[in-house]
């Protein structure tokens, strides 16, 4: 029985290693061999290519992103900064017009008259060193402003070259205005200050727009 299997075996055997001896075999095992080879180059060439294309998209991404970044900085700052200088400029002409004026009478002096502006030194609002308004005061101012040379002269002196100005006064249900107008403007800026007109409170409004 030992005898008979190991006739099979061998005759197994010999089929298997002459097979493989076989030349065409062999050249087809050897050509497998070589495109088994390729194909693996090939993928590590693809896996180079796609992390070159990786880095090279990451790197044009934070480039983008850096210059988006630059430029919303450069806005920003633009925009502060302009809005600190109007906010400024309000301040400073709503502290002129709550003061009394040089010389104190000057709309008695004004009254109408365009061409007595060179005789006004400083346009206020108030009587005296107070937070009163004086409505003849202001009748004149807003009378002043009315004026294209008178507005413009004003705009001058306060150095709103670039700016337009509006003033607003609000009291007992009533409201009076001075300066330029505005509807939409592209940017402004407000200053309010509590004030007491024929002894009722109100409120004096300086806008400084663009």
């Amino acid at each position: 029985m030992n005898k008979i299997v190991s006739e099979v075996v061998d005759e197994v055997v010999g089929e298997f290693v002459d097979e493989v001896v076989n030349n065409e075999s062999v050249d087809e095992i050897v050509n497998l061999s070589k495109a088994a080879n390729l194909i693996k180059r090939n993928r590590y060439k693809k896996g180079q290519f796609f992390s070159y294309d990786a880095i090279i998209a990451a790197i044009l991404f934070g480039i983008v992103l850096s210059l988006i970044f630059v430029y919303w900085i450069s806005i920003r700052t633009s925009i502060g900064s302009e809005t600190t200088e109007m906010f400024s400029l309000a301040l400073s002409i709503s502290d002129s017009l709550t003061k009394p004026g040089i010389p104190q009478n000057w709309h008695e002096i004004y009254y109408g008259d365009i061409k007595k502006i060179p005789k006004i030194q400083s346009v206020g609002l108030t009587e005296g060193y107070s937070n009163k308004i004086n409505i003849g005061k202001f009748s004149n101012f807003s009378n002043l402003t009315a004026y294209e040379e008178g507005y413009e002269e004003l705009r001058e002196r306060y150095g709103a070259f670039i700016y337009e100005f509006h003033v607003l006064l609000e009291y007992d249900g009533k409201m009076l205005s001075a300066g330029k107008n505005y509807d939409d403007p592209g940017r402004k800026v407000s200053i309010k200050k509590p004030v007491v007109v024929d002894g009722k409170p109100g409120n004096l409004t300086v806008t400084i727009w663009k």
